[in-house]
């Protein structure tokens, strides 16, 4: 029978102490040899050209489109009872009306279509939703500050209405009191009441041809 003394015993201690000491660098020299993960950088994605057309206020003299600017003095001027009867002075503008006071009247900017017209009441489209045009025989001049007619195409500014022109009619604010008569042929009456910020005006006549009577009231102002 073999004997293993205490050299034997120190002997074993001392190669488990080796291999443990060696176990342990090849640890740290295979961890050392993996790479660190590189930090990823989040994904870039390149965005189209946005083109945003500016609203600010310009003076019509710095427009490089055709402008036409009716204040209210031209329109007590000319006698004009609807806007269609103003915009019939107008160069490059046109309104087709299919019959007497009262009857549709359409515009025309340059002989664009009716539909290619935008016709704005302080800012609001008038423009009816499902045919695109606006009948201006019923729009009264009474309660209207100005006018202002934009010839050309506007579409990127004001959308696909506006490849004609653009029709802004401004409302007057408060106003003093007023009453005003008017008369002429064909049993043409109108008289108009206006105060504060509303304006109501009766028109009603007799028509040129049978059947072509007319009679109607129109409300008009600014209430904001």
């Amino acid at each position: 029978m073999l004997h293993h003394g205490p050299r034997g015993r120190v002997g074993r201690w001392a190669f488990l102490w080796v291999a443990v000491v060696v176990g342990a660098v090849s640890i740290q020299d295979a961890w050392a040899q993996v790479p660190e993960p590189q930090p990823q950088e989040p994904p870039t994605f390149e965005l189209p050209e946005v083109i945003v057309p500016g609203k600010r206020p310009q003076p019509s003299s710095t427009t490089p489109a055709s402008v036409s600017v009716i204040s209210r003095e031209d329109i007590e001027r000319s006698g004009a009872r609807t806007v269609a009867d103003v915009l019939r002075a107008l160069p490059e503008t046109s309104v087709r009306a299919y019959g007497g006071l009262g009857s549709l009247a359409l515009p025309s900017i340059r002989g664009s279509s009716p539909s290619q017209v935008l016709v704005l009441l302080d800012g609001v489209p008038l423009n009816n939703v499902a045919l695109g045009q606006t009948d201006l025989s019923t729009i009264s001049v009474d309660a209207v500050e100005r006018i202002e007619v934009l010839r050309g195409p506007f579409a990127s500014i004001y959308g696909s209405g506006a490849l004609g022109g653009v029709i802004n009619i401004v409302t007057a604010g408060i106003v003093p009191g007023r009453i005003a008569v008017r008369a002429g042929g064909f049993d043409l009456r109108s008289a108009t009441v206006s105060a504060g910020q509303v304006a109501v005006t009766a028109d009603a006549t007799g028509g040129d041809r049978p059947n072509s009577d007319y009679a109607g009231t129109t409300i008009a102002g600014n209430i904001a």
